[in-house]
């Protein structure tokens, strides 16, 4: 499997890294597994990843496949949302 950070390496800013987007096309073509990942956050995944099908042209990026920083956290907001 193999774990895109998204920001710096797949995108700058508001445009698509050279080659990024060939690069996820033979990942899929091969069939080799991957995810992207950012420290960034302030959207869903979702969201997220339509802005990555946008930038570089592509279809078929699930949010799924994304894991942003706060992530990680959402089954603990779930589970803790009535405690506060």
């Amino acid at each position: 499997a193999v774990v895109l950070d998204i920001d710096g390496v797949v995108t700058r800013g508001a445009t698509a890294v050279p080659g990024a987007a060939e690069a996820l096309r033979r990942l899929r073509q091969q069939q080799i597994p991957f995810v992207f990942m950012t420290n960034g956050g302030g959207v869903t995944e979702k969201k997220k990843a339509e802005e990555l099908c946008s930038l570089l042209g592509v279809d078929g990026i699930d949010a799924d496949r994304m894991l942003l920083s706060h992530t990680p956290f959402r089954p603990l907001a779930e589970r803790f949302r009535e405690k506060r």
